[in-house]
C-alpha cells in the first residue's frame, strides 16, 4: 500500500516527502535539454527585442501623427483667420459702399424734388402771366431735358 500524501508538504501527489521537488529530475548541465533551453531563451530574447522595437516604432509613428495633426490644426487656424479677416474687410467695404449709395440717393432725391418744385412754380407763374400753350410746351420740354441731364450727372457720380 502506498503512503498517503502529507498535507501541506510539496511533491505532486507522489507520497509524503519532506524534500521540495517538482517531480522532475534536476537539469543536467549541457546536453540536448540544455541546448533546447538555450535556444528557447534565445528565441524569447529575440521576441522581446522585436516586441520592444515594434513598440518603439509605434511610439515614433504616434508622435509623428500628433505632430502632423498639430501642424494641420495650426495651418487651418491660420487659414480660418485669413478668411475671417477677408470677410470682415469685405463686409466693411460693402457697408461703406451701401452707406455712400444711400447718401447719394438721398442727395439725388432731395435735389430732384427741389428741381421739380422749382419747375412747377415756374410753370404756375407762366400760366398766371398768360403764357401760350406753345410756350408752355416749350418750357415743359426744356424742364424735362434739365431733369434728364441732372439724373445722368448723378449716375455718372455713382459709377
Amino acid at each position: 500500500m502506498r503512503p498517503k500524501p502529507t498535507p501541506g508538504k510539496p511533491g505532486q501527489g507522489k507520497g509524503g516527502t519532506t524534500r521540495p521537488t517538482s517531480g522532475k529530475p534536476a537539469p543536467v548541465k549541457g546536453g540536448a535539454a540544455a541546448q533546447r533551453r538555450q535556444e528557447a531563451a534565445a528565441k524569447k530574447k529575440e521576441r522581446e527585442a522585436k516586441k520592444a522595437a515594434l513598440a518603439k516604432e509605434r511610439e515614433a509613428k504616434k508622435a509623428a501623427r500628433q505632430k502632423k495633426r498639430a501642424d494641420n490644426q495650426a495651418a487651418n487656424t491660420a487659414k480660418k483667420d485669413e478668411r475671417k479677416a477677408a470677410r470682415a474687410k469685405k463686409k466693411s467695404e460693402n457697408t461703406a459702399a451701401r452707406e455712400k449709395k444711400q447718401e447719394n440717393n438721398k442727395a439725388r432725391k432731395s435735389t430732384m424734388q427741389n428741381l421739380r418744385a422749382e419747375q412747377q412754380s415756374k410753370r404756375k407763374a407762366a400760366r398766371k402771366s398768360g403764357a401760350t400753350p406753345a410756350e408752355m410746351k416749350k418750357m415743359r420740354t426744356e424742364q424735362q431735358a434739365t431733369r434728364k441731364s441732372t439724373r445722368q450727372s448723378f449716375r455718372k457720380k455713382a459709377s
